[in-house]
């Protein structure tokens, strides 16, 4: 529900206050941050003073409603809190900080999604690193970290974040089952993923990570150690080297493929290939094309070449398999089949995208992933729509083979 929304229930609709779930938290109406981001936190300390009568008695009176009305949630257990480039007013501050209260919704949180830029993170998770004693719940812990239309990118703002963060993972880690990372900038979870000693979450059961990967080492060993600390409790993975928002940050697509693959001596001990977990049960990979920007002959790119690891040695336990982001040729599909079907593959679930949808593709499918139940196969062109040469051998017209059996 979200937080205007709930303001308008009175308290003695106790059945309705029961029914809500989620809170959903976005006070798009603060005002905007000056473009300094020193003169942002004298407005975030002086709003009061900058706000008229009128708007100010109306956040106060909307707070104090919603503060009252959560108090009666028993059934809340999600929350979401979304501020980008708002000033943090101080009746805002002070009805955000209720919420980790003892007699509030804290006690019964089980999953905390935040968003929010560098600057406001670390004022927004203070209050929750003080109360943890009063959130024993919290399983589930979802951070992104958003671009801020001010340009702020200092070398301060990144530290103060990145000590904000590591304090939080330190006094809640044990809980933790569920990790989700979302930044544009790999430099902001890479300065977490750094300090995995102090990130080690001994129940953790599912992990994502959303970010554009640039060059910058110590990152990827950082998550390769994060990783290997928790390949045995793992079941669910996620890695994306695209955040859901758009961006216009240079990625680097080699160093990202070369982590997945490890085609570098260099680094094939931190690699993804190194891994093995156990339990894994679902598996979500966005792939790229490996480019090397030293290769002149862009040898890297052609169709057939190895994209991704042994599916059946990284987790022997899948049973859902998501390649998103790169269309897969019929030959680099035929491998990931292949090597899935010479092992004994349990995986029931498979989405992938493909450059192109022919009969072959489903017969291959169908015969060799006997376990498959479900498919979904996003593509660029039908085998109907393109002439093939002679060498791929896919001719005649699409049909679907209905369910794979």
């Amino acid at each position: 529900m979200h937080l205007p929304i709930l303001a308008h229930y009175d308290l003695r609709y106790s059945d309705v206050a029961r029914r809500v779930k989620r809170l959903y938290v976005r006070p798009d109406w603060l005002s905007p941050m000056d473009a300094s981001p020193d003169l942002g936190r004298r407005l975030s300390q002086n709003m009061a003073a900058l706000t008229n009568s009128n708007r100010r008695e109306r956040s106060e009176d909307l707070f104090y409603v919603a503060s009252s009305v959560l108090k009666g949630c028993s059934s809340l257990q999600e929350v979401t809190v979304v501020i980008h480039d708002q000033s943090l007013s101080s009746t805002f501050v002070e009805f955000l900080n209720s919420l980790w209260k003892q007699d509030s919704i804290a006690p019964r949180l089980i999953k905390l999604s935040i968003d929010s830029t560098k600057l406001n993170l670390p004022d927004i998770i203070h209050p929750i690193v003080m109360a943890q004693k009063t959130m024993p719940n919290l399983q589930s812990l979802s951070l992104t970290v958003t671009p801020s239309r001010l340009g702020a990118h200092s070398e301060l703002l990144q530290r103060s974040m990145n000590n904000a963060l590591r304090k939080l993972f330190a006094v809640y880690r044990s809980r933790l089952t569920s990790i989700s990372l979302s930044s544009p900038q790999f430099q902001d979870v890479a300065g977490l993923l750094e300090s995995s000693a102090q990130l080690f979450c001994p129940n953790l059961t599912t992990f994502e990570l959303h970010t554009i990967f640039t060059a910058h080492p110590p990152g990827y060993l950082g998550l390769s150690s994060f990783l290997s600390d928790h390949a045995d409790t793992l079941q669910h993975l996620v890695i994306q080297p695209r955040p859901p928002f758009a961006t216009d940050i240079k990625a680097n697509d080699y160093l990202y493929c070369n982590w997945i693959l490890s085609k570098d001596s260099d680094a094939d001990s931190t690699s993804l290939r190194r891994k093995i977990f156990p339990r894994l049960i679902t598996l979500e990979l966005g792939l790229r094309n490996p480019w090397d920007p030293f290769d002149h002959n862009l040898h890297a790119l052609r169709h057939d070449s190895k994209i991704l690891p042994s599916v059946s040695m990284l987790a022997p336990t899948l049973t859902n398999l998501t390649l998103t982001i790169l269309p897969l040729s019929f030959i680099r599909i035929s491998d990931i089949v292949d090597d899935l079907a010479h092992s004994s593959s349990r995986l029931e679930t498979l989405r992938l995208r493909a450059e192109i949808l022919c009969p072959q593709l489903f017969d291959i499918l169908s015969s060799k992933l006997l376990g498959l139940r479900y498919l979904d196969v996003d593509y660029g062109l039908a085998a109907s729509e393109l002439r093939i040469t002679k060498s791929e051998k896919i001719q005649g017209p699409v049909s679907h083979p209905g369910l794979c059996n």
